[in-house]
């Protein structure tokens, strides 16, 4: 979106209402991605993408030229990592409420999207493997209960002590060991990313070791306290920065920008 995103909004508007049956689909790109523009733009969430890589663009391509009639839906490994030692009360709320609006609009049957979710506040611990819970309601329950739970380990998880770069630690043996090579990997992590330097310096590292093992990462903040610059260097790509808040006109459901990166069709042409 430019910085006449507004007048896009509104020509979009208007082409639905002469013409409801046309798709339009919406690619972000730039330092800076409006997500919930792109959104009411697209109205439907798997018709925003992002620009990276080639597979957005080769996809809606596809889709456009020869329909999806040959397409199949592929889907994702996901972790949810919330850094609960970054935040206020209200900032987690928060961002608690962003996780439970990407959760439920995942499909999390057996064989599609897998979700494990750990989070870090003096200790970092495991709450749920993959394949561990396979209903939203089951996963949003338990997110509920131990994201607020005080530095404690829940019974047979082992947890490791230091900094939020453990928990990134903790990430990445999860999709070294529990991963499918043929899914696509992703990491949201919940964070202010506001840090010593001592402690940038080793999150930056196993942020990089995360993308060197081929895992997307994506970033969710809250409000103006949230590192914004920091933010942008550690994401993948700046389509999967969040800053979430009234502060940004950010609503918590702008997350379902990324439903079609998480799942996503794989259409095949003769």
């Amino acid at each position: 979106m430019s910085s006449a995103s507004l007048d896009t909004a509104n020509q979009t508007k208007l082409l639905h209402l002469s013409y409801p049956n046309v798709r339009i689909k919406s690619i972000g790109s730039g330092e800076f991605v409006f997500h919930t523009e792109l959104l009411e733009i697209s109205t439907y969430p798997l018709n925003v993408f992002p620009l990276h890589g080639n597979d957005s663009v080769r996809s809606v391509q596809k889709s456009t030229m020869y329909g999806c009639e040959r397409c199949t839906t592929a889907y994702s490994d996901v972790v949810l990592a919330f850094d609960v030692s970054s935040f206020n009360y209200g900032q987690l709320d928060t961002m608690l409420k962003t996780a439970e609006v990407l959760i439920a609009n995942l499909h999390t049957d057996v064989n599609q999207t897998r979700v494990g979710l750990c989070k870090y506040e003096s200790i970092a611990e495991e709450v749920f493997e993959f394949d561990e819970y396979t209903t939203s309601n089951e996963m949003i329950s338990v997110m509920n209960k131990h994201i607020m739970k005080s530095e404690t380990c829940m019974k047979d998880k082992q947890c490791s002590s230091r900094d939020i770069s453990s928990l990134l630690q903790d990430v990445l043996r999860e999709f070294q060991k529990n991963s499918e090579k043929s899914r696509r990997k992703a990491v949201v992590i919940f964070s202010q990313f506001i840090f010593d330097k001592d402690i940038a310096e080793r999150v930056v590292l196993e942020i990089q070791n995360l993308k060197d093992n081929g895992v997307s990462v994506i970033v969710v903040g809250e409000g103006l306290e949230a590192n914004i610059d920091k933010m942008l260097k550690l994401s993948t790509t700046s389509f999967f920065t969040f800053i979430i808040g009234e502060d940004f006109n950010t609503p918590i459901d702008a997350i379902l920008a990324l439903m079609s990166t998480l799942e996503y069709d794989i259409c095949f042409v003769q």
